[in-house]
Parts: C-alpha cells; sequence; structure tokens
C-alpha cells in the first residue's frame, strides 16, 4: 500500500521531475507534489506541513544552496535531499552544513526511495526527542512548582514510603513538630511520630488503603520532637507513580489544636447565647420597671460569674444616673452608691462616650474608680437609657464584656417597654378618674336641667309665700296669728331649702361674692348648729361623739359664709350618722399649702375626720352623684353633692378618704384669703330710695313692692319691660333703682337692663331669676349690677339695696358724659 508524501520540488526542469515523481511512486509512496523554480514562487510553496523537499542544486535564477538557507532560517523540521548532475565533495560537504539531508546525482535516482526513508525516519526520531525533551523540563518546572507550593503551604504535609520513612515534609510540618527538615527525614512515620496507642488504628486505617486505593481521612495525635502530642486529621493517599517507580504515603496533616479552641469557644458562645435569649425573653416578659431592672441585674450576675452588678437608670431631669438595681442583699446601693454626673467614675464616663470600657488599671484610668470593672451603656433608638455596670477585686476579660454588648439592647428595650407600659398605667388611672369625673358633671348637668324648671316655677310661688309672710309680720298682725305665720313662713323657707338644694348640686344658684371669712367662726357657728344632732339625738341613742375643733384662730379664706356653713353642717350631720356608736370627729386645718396649679395661688385644707363605719371604695366612687345614699329611704341623697357643687363654685374641691372599719376624712380645700386682707361684715341698713319694680307675676311684684314700702322705700310697679321704660321716662321725682325680673312676655330683664344702660341716665339694675345662677350676655359684662335668686329673703333684698349707690340726677349725667 502506498504512503502519502507532500513534496515540494525545486526543478526547473519538468522532465527531470517527472522522473524524480516517477522514482517515489516506484519506491511505494503517492506523492502529493509540487514544482517550483523561482525563489518567490518557492518562498510561497515552503510550508512546515510538507513532508519533504527536493531542491536542485542548480537553477537560472535559484540555488539550491539559497534554498536551504531559507530553510534553515524558517526553524522547519522539513527534511531536504538536494539532486543535481555533478557535484564535488566540497560542495557536498557544504549542502550538509547547510541543513541537507542527503543528496544523490541525477543519473543515480534509484537510491531515492531508501533516502527518503531515511530521511523521514530521522526526522521522526527528531520530534520523539524533542518531546521527551520538553516533557523533562516541563516536568522539572511542575517538580519546582510543586515543591515551592508545598514548602509555603501552611498545610503540614508529608511524604513517606510505604514503611513510614519520611522522604520529605513541609515547612508546616518542621513547625508543627518543632524539627529541621534533615531531622525530619531521619524519622519514621509509624515508630517516631505515631503514638502505640494510635499504631492499631492507623495501621487498620492505611491497610485499607492499600486495599481499595482510595484515600483515608481519620483522626489521631502525632508526636513533636520534644514529646509534646499534637491532636490532628490525617489524610492519606497511596501513590503509584508507574511500575518502575516504587509506591509512596502523601499525608495531609491538620492541627487540631485551634479546631478544639474553636469548638470550646463556639460551644461557650453558644451557651452564652442561649442563656441570654433566656434573659431576653424572660425580662421582655415582664412590664414592671423594679422587678425588670431586678431580673436584669441578677442575670448578668449569673452570667459574669462573679463581680458587683448594677443597674443605673438616666434622669434626664436632674442629669445623672441613678442606680436602681444591684445584685446584692443590701438595702442601699453597695457603697453607698450615690448618683453620677458625666463623666464622673467609670459609668459617667460611658454614659458619656456611649461606649462600653474595660478598667484593668484603676491607677491609670483617671476616672477616679478604685475597682476593678467594665461597663456599657443602655442606648434605645441612640437615647441613653442608663448603665450597666459590674465591679470586683480581681480582673475582667473581653469575654465578660461581650456579655454585656449581648444583653445591653435587649436590657434596653425591656427598660423602655416597662416605662412606657408605666406610663401607660398611669394615663389609663388618670383616663378612669377624668371618665369618672365627666360622667357625675354630666349627671349634674342633666338633673339641673330638669331642676331648672321646677325650681323656677316654686321659686315664684315661694317668693309669694314667704315675702307676705314677711310683709304681714312687719306690718303688725294679731298675736294670735303670729304663730299661723310663723308656720307659714318657715313651711316657705322649708320649701326654699328644697329647691335651693336642687339649685346646689345642679349648680344652679346665683353665686354671691367671695370675700374673706375667718375660718374659725364659721366652723364654731356649724358645731353650733349640729349640737343639737350630735350632743343631743346621738346621746338620747346611747352613743357619745367627741368633738375635737382643732381649727386655729386667724385662718382666712375667700368664701360665702352661709355656704360654707351649710357644707360643714351636711358633713358634721354625715359624721355623726356614720358613727352609730359613738366615736370621734375632729376638724382641723393642715395648714395653708401651695396649690398643685402654680397660677391658683396658695390654699387651705380643712379635714373633717370621723372614727365610723367608713365605706368601701365602689361607694366612695359614688358619694357625690345626687340622690345617692347609703342612710335607706329617709335620707334625699344630695348633701355630698351639695357639698360638691359648692366647693366647685369656690373654685376649691372636696377629696374623700375612707376604708371600711376604719373611717372618713373628707378635705376641704378652700382659696386662702390675700395676707392682710380685711373680713367683713354684711350689714342691712339704707336710705330711702325711690325703686321701679317690674315683674309681670302680680303676687311677686306686689309681694316685693310691699316689703320695700314697708321699710321707706318709694316703690313704683310695672307689668312689663316696656312699661317699666315709660315709667323711667316719666317718673318724678326720678327713679334711682329698679329691680327687674328675667323672665317676662315682650321684654325679657336683659332687653330691659340693656335699654336703661344706653339711656342718658343709666341706674343701677338688680335682676331677679326663678332660674339658679346666671351669666351675662357675651360682651355685656356689667350690664346688671346684682341678680336675686328666687325665693327672696326679706333681708338679702333690703342688704341689695342698701349696697347699690343710687343714680346721679338726669343733668349731673349728662353732664359727666360731656
Amino acid at each position: 500500500m502506498s504512503s502519502p508524501l507532500r513534496v515540494l520540488l525545486l526543478e526547473d526542469s519538468p522532465t527531470d521531475a517527472a522522473v524524480i515523481v516517477a522514482h517515489l511512486e516506484a519506491a511505494g509512496y503517492l506523492p502529493d507534489w509540487r514544482r517550483v523554480e523561482t525563489e518567490a514562487a518557492y518562498r510561497t510553496a515552503l510550508d512546515p506541513t510538507l513532508d519533504l523537499l527536493i531542491v536542485d542544486y542548480t537553477l537560472p535564477a535559484f540555488s539550491g544552496r539559497q534554498a536551504l538557507r531559507l530553510l534553515a532560517d524558517s526553524g522547519w523540521d522539513v527534511p531536504a535531499i538536494v539532486v543535481t548532475g555533478t557535484m564535488t565533495d566540497a560542495d557536498a560537504v557544504d549542502l550538509l552544513q547547510l541543513g541537507a539531508a542527503d543528496y544523490l546525482l541525477k543519473d543515480r535516482l534509484a537510491r531515492l526511495g531508501d533516502a527518503v526513508r531515511t530521511v523521514l525516519h530521522q526526522r521522526t526520531l527528531r520530534g520523539a526527542q524533542a518531546a521527551a525533551e520538553g516533557a523533562r523540563r516541563t516536568s522539572e518546572a511542575r517538580a519546582e512548582i510543586l515543591a515551592q507550593i508545598l514548602d509555603q503551604c501552611d498545610q503540614p504535609v508529608m511524604v513517606t514510603t510505604p514503611d513510614g520513612q519520611v522522604l520529605l515534609g513541609n515547612a508546616a510540618l518542621c513547625g508543627l513538630l518543632a524539627c529541621s527538615e534533615e531531622a525530619l527525614r531521619e524519622r519514621n512515620w509509624f515508630r517516631a511520630l505515631t503514638p502505640p496507642e494510635w499504631a492499631p488504628l492507623q495501621a487498620e486505617k492505611l491497610a485499607g488503603l492499600d486495599r481499595i486505593g482510595q484515600s483515608v481521612r481519620y483522626a489521631m495525635e502525632i508526636v513533636r520532637t520534644d514529646g509534646a502530642r499534637v491532636p490532628v486529621e490525617v489524610l492519606a493517599r497511596l501513590l503509584r507513580p508507574s511500575a518502575e517507580v516504587p509506591a509512596y504515603y502523601a499525608v495531609f496533616f491538620t492541627d487540631l489544636r485551634e479546631c478544639q479552641r474553636a469548638a470550646r469557644d463556639l460551644a461557650m458562645r453558644t451557651r452564652q447565647l442561649e442563656a441570654v435569649r433566656t434573659i431576653g425573653e424572660a425580662i421582655n416578659r415582664e412590664l414592671d420597671l423594679p422587678r425588670v431592672l431586678r431580673l436584669i441585674t441578677t442575670s448578668i450576675a449569673e452570667l459574669v460569674g462573679y463581680g458587683t452588678v448594677t443597674t443605673y437608670l438616666w434622669d434626664d431631669q436632674d442629669q445623672c444616673l441613678v442606680p436602681r438595681a444591684w445584685s446584692t442583699d443590701d438595702a442601699v446601693p453597695p457603697d453607698g452608691r450615690a448618683p453620677v454626673r458625666l463623666g464622673e467614675e467609670l459609668v459617667g464616663q460611658v454614659a458619656a462616650e456611649r461606649v462600653g470600657r474595660i478598667v484593668s488599671d484603676p491607677s491609670t484610668a483617671g476616672i477616679g474608680t478604685r475597682r476593678l470593672g467594665f461597663a456599657e451603656p443602655l442606648l434605645y433608638q441612640d437615647r441613653l437609657v442608663g448603665i450597666l455596670s459590674v465591679e470586683n477585686d480581681a480582673p475582667f476579660t473581653e469575654e465578660h464584656r461581650a456579655i454585656l454588648r449581648l444583653l445591653a439592647p435587649q436590657a434596653a428595650i425591656a427598660i423602655e417597654h416597662a416605662r412606657v407600659f408605666q406610663l401607660q398605667q398611669t394615663m389609663y388611672r388618670d383616663l378612669q378618674r377624668a371618665q369618672a369625673e365627666l360622667v357625675r358633671t354630666e349627671k349634674l348637668r342633666a338633673v339641673g336641667q330638669m331642676a331648672a324648671g321646677v325650681a323656677h316655677d316654686l321659686n315664684n310661688k315661694l317668693a309669694v309665700i314667704i315675702g307676705q309672710t314677711d310683709l304681714l309680720r312687719f306690718q303688725g298682725t294679731d298675736a294670735r296669728l303670729e304663730g299661723a305665720l310663723a308656720a307659714i313662713h318657715a313651711a316657705g323657707q322649708g320649701g326654699a331649702e328644697v329647691v335651693r338644694r336642687l339649685q346646689d348640686f345642679a349648680r344652679q344658684r346665683p353665686q354671691a361674692p367671695l370675700v374673706p371669712l375667718d375660718l374659725a367662726s364659721v366652723v364654731a357657728e356649724a358645731l353650733e348648729i349640729t349640737r343639737p344632732h350630735w350632743g343631743g339625738t346621738a346621746q338620747r341613742h346611747g352613743a357619745v361623739v367627741q368633738i375635737q375643733n382643732r381649727v386655729p384662730a386667724g385662718v382666712a379664706i375667700l368664701g360665702n359664709a352661709g355656704e360654707v356653713q351649710e357644707a360643714l353642717v351636711n358633713l358634721i350631720l354625715n359624721a355623726v350618722d356614720a358613727m352609730p356608736a359613738g366615736g370621734s370627729l375632729e376638724l382641723h386645718t393642715t395648714g395653708v399649702a401651695a396649690d398643685s396649679d402654680p397660677s391658683a395661688g396658695s390654699a387651705v385644707d380643712l379635714a373633717v375626720t370621723d372614727t365610723g363605719i367608713g365605706m368601701s371604695e365602689e361607694v366612695r366612687h359614688q358619694v357625690f352623684e345626687p340622690f345617692f345614699t347609703t342612710k335607706g329611704p329617709q335620707a334625699t341623697g344630695l348633701g355630698l353633692a351639695v357639698v360638691y357643687g359648692i366647693m366647685k363654685r369656690h373654685g376649691g374641691r372636696v377629696a374623700v378618704d375612707s376604708a371600711p372599719g376604719h373611717g372618713t376624712t373628707v378635705t376641704l380645700r378652700f382659696p386662702a384669703a390675700p395676707l392682710g386682707a380685711e373680713i367683713r361684715s354684711p350689714t342691712t341698713a339704707g336710705a330711702p330710695r325711690r325703686i321701679l319694680v317690674i315683674d309681670d307675676d302680680p303676687a311677686v311684684r306686689d309681694t316685693i313692692c310691699g316689703l320695700l314700702q314697708v321699710f321707706g322705700h318709694v316703690v313704683l310697679a310695672a307689668a312689663s319691660g316696656a312699661e317699666g321704660l315709660r315709667v323711667l321716662e316719666t317718673a318724678t321725682p326720678q327713679v334711682d333703682l329698679v329691680i327687674t325680673d328675667l323672665v317676662m312676655p315682650g321684654m325679657t330683664g336683659w332687653e330691659v337692663a340693656r335699654a336703661i344702660k344706653s339711656s342718658r341716665r343709666p341706674l343701677p339694675v338688680v335682676l331677679l331669676t326663678g332660674w339658679g345662677e346666671l351669666d351675662q350676655p357675651t360682651g355685656e359684662a356689667g350690664l346688671v349690677d346684682r341678680t336675686l335668686s328666687k325665693p327672696i329673703g326679706s333681708q338679702d333684698l333690703l342688704q341689695v339695696v342698701a349696697d347699690l349707690p343710687s343714680a346721679p340726677p338726669a343733668s349731673d349725667a349728662a353732664t359727666d358724659r360731656q
């Protein structure tokens, strides 16, 4: 079978070229050939993939010598055979030196086939030799690189013979065993480096390695040159490079000391984290601030193991750190620890810097502490909540502080949550109190609306009854009728008292001006009024009530004497009723105290304390409600409601402190009279006046007119507002005081007062009303000078007339306006 052969012929004779190709075919080759005869064509056709180059030595424009030189310059391994007609020995030597593989004469081409086979074989040998040399160099380079890598590798590596003799070991292994590389090569893995008790395990593992040919991994100990043992993990592999090269072990060691330390650290860290998690869950479940602080402090003390743990909280108002919990059982902070300012001691410096710190040497810390310790800030959303501090006489480590760093964020959150919960509870209690006050106020308002209409009608009727009774008594009557008139008057006053009580708790009664009062005198009068009850009725039933009046003279309040006296009478009667078996009743002041509202000035507290049966918390919350009573159907339930209304009108307050079986204390807080204020007494004297009375109810109008006339006043009357204004225009001499009803058809009392005040001669105006307390129209303060509530007592009526000044004559008034 012919062998393919790619041939380039440098030949100027086509005939000679054909002869050469024929000889190649005769020699068993299948030539793929091309003929060229110029240098340019030769350069183009020259290719490293050619199997053979046949060169004619002599050509017209090119020579074989030049062709061989160009081939040598290319560096390609293409064998060249020179074919020529004649050649000297010197030429032959020159051609061989230029790189020709052989040369032939054209008349002796029969040897061409053998020459070709020879040069091709030589090229094959050269290629194999070059490949072997390249492989050798590559192997040496790889060995050098591997040696460098092995020596620089951090993992200890060793190569041994199958019987354990160390062939080499890297620097990491020498460091592990504390020996030099030369000393290592003198040692045996099995006998010198392996402890006896580990030999069976190692033999078993290596036998399996020899049997299955896979790498094995196991843990054991290895002996250092100093005799110390090092725990290692072994990865052994059996290597068999070739049948000619003996097998050997490649052994990789992993130092387990660091792993074991890491495992211990991890286990400790895990225990700490688990403890912190458990503590964090516990403190975040707790919402009572003192218990939260105590739990945080004791938990840290248990985790750290020793030292005194203190939890400080930041007081934003005083700008200091206050110790609130500590791990000792002392009732006070250890070492008498006081609040700490920013920058003072360790905790103050940590608070100022917001960064935890350890003090290992108090003498160089420069923060004024005498003990070793560490502290960590408690921060909630970058806001300082407090400080966790640990102190001891022995040094601490960063591991101790790490516990605080883990727990501090959770502690800060728990403290803040407890504070918020505490604030919410306080706000909730305040809201409950506000709701109770609102309910009480709404009840009073509702009852007041109901009572207003009833009171108005009753007051008009009672005004006639009481007024006409007074009028008859003042005018003088038959002595036989005096008792009847007194009974009628008393009945009218009783009815007026019922209406007044309705107006009191509903705050419908007009507010008289508050004047300085001697509290001791008012208390004495109240005790005297109630004497029959506590000194007579009670004693007849076998009960002795001891009265202790401890109100000192000279304590002045601002109030209305009648109302203050009425409030005290109600309280004294209630207290006596609460002591059916007798007891003690004490009235005393608790001193002049600043009110909780700085703008309200000072106040006087008057306490009424009994030793009676007391009341439950549920009853205490209802005592001010109208018609609520625990005395049965015979009581009205208005007593304390009236007291509540009176104190509200005085701008004061009333508080009840009581418990079943422990008596009751009711405290009244009155506004204090200004220092040096004169305590005044009312007068009823007054000169005769010309008075206009306007009222659409004839009975009321006639009664008022009659009372005024009895005491020497000149009285004009009108049945409506319009009629009253006409009387003012025509009256001679002129009227100097007007008394007008509020509700009248056609024109109200307000409209009458407005017309009078805007006239040429504005007069003093007294407004009569059966509706109770009234406010002046908005923006019209001073529209009326006084307000009188029906039924009108004769003394109250005469006192108002006496107090109000007379209007100047019309001419004088006009002059004043000019």
